[in-house]
């Protein structure tokens, strides 16, 4: 049986299969905040560009109605996203780079 879950930036309901679900559940932590914090692809793409909610919001058309995100879960979700990054990041630059640039991001990460 799917699940639904709901971008909190678009409003828009997305139905997950069983495994899927689950394995968003782990990312997250808990389906409750799974539910409080879940941001499509379109939307986190251009958050990760460095727009804004609001401009998000403009861009997709999305419906005035779908809730203002509170800021603690807005920052957390910022926080997701950026670490998702440097995840992306990690795995592309240092399988693919010599032992010095490694180094210096390895010295990054602790900043």
């Amino acid at each position: 049986m799917a699940k639904k879950v709901t971008c909190v930036i678009t409003g828009k309901s997305f139905n997950f299969n069983n495994e899927y679900y689950q394995k968003k559940v782990t990312e997250f932590g808990t389906e409750e905040e799974l539910q409080k914090k879940y941001v499509c692809k379109q939307a986190s793409g251009l958050l990760n560009r460095g727009y804004s909610i609001d401009e998000i919001r403009d861009l997709l058309k999305v419906d005035k109605k779908v809730p203002v995100i509170d800021k603690e879960i807005l920052d957390d979700i910022k926080n997701l996203n950026e670490n998702d990054d440097l995840a992306r990041f990690e795995s592309i630059s240092i399988k693919k780079s010599d032992p010095e640039v490694a180094l210096f991001i390895e010295n990054i990460k602790k900043l």
